[in-house]
């Protein structure tokens, strides 16, 4: 059963599944979702917008890598797919000019995508109570003086 409720400013998803022993409660943040529709919008763009060469199948194969991150995100959640995800954002902008995009298009449909990635990504690995911990435990003043 999926429901919906906020943690602070944030909103987020969750699916409470029954099993032996009791229910299950897995958080599901909207950012993944989001994720999933800019990586269908890449795989999409090169037909929708018309692009040629180079350009076509970098932005298919990285829209599919974001896919499969937003995926993994639904079946897995961890904080690893988020860092992923940051990858691929990155690949997204600066494909443009390492790969010499031809079209005005072709450069806005990777730059604006990728920085989308980004900034959901990070939005959501600030928000995950889970790295959360994990980045207080190693920067945590007393573990970097010994």
């Amino acid at each position: 059963m999926k429901r919906a409720g906020t943690r602070g400013a944030e909103t987020y998803y969750y699916t409470v599944t029954k099993r032996e022993g009791g229910e299950h409660l897995r958080i599901q943040p909207w950012q993944d979702v989001v994720s999933l529709l800019l990586g269908v919008w890449l795989v999409v763009s090169p037909f929708a917008l018309g692009l040629t060469g180079a350009a076509t199948w970098i932005t298919i194969v990285l829209g599919s890598f974001v896919i499969l991150f937003a995926v993994e995100g639904f079946v897995i959640p961890s904080y690893l797919e988020e860092w992923g995800e940051l990858l691929l954002g990155l690949a997204l902008l600066v494909a443009p000019w390492t790969v010499g995009y031809e079209s005005v298009s072709a450069t806005v449909s990777s730059v604006v995508p990728g920085l989308l990635v980004i900034l959901f990504a990070t939005w959501e690995l600030m928000t995950d109570r889970d790295f959360i911990s994990w980045w207080h435990d190693r920067a945590s003043p007393g573990r970097l003086m010994t």
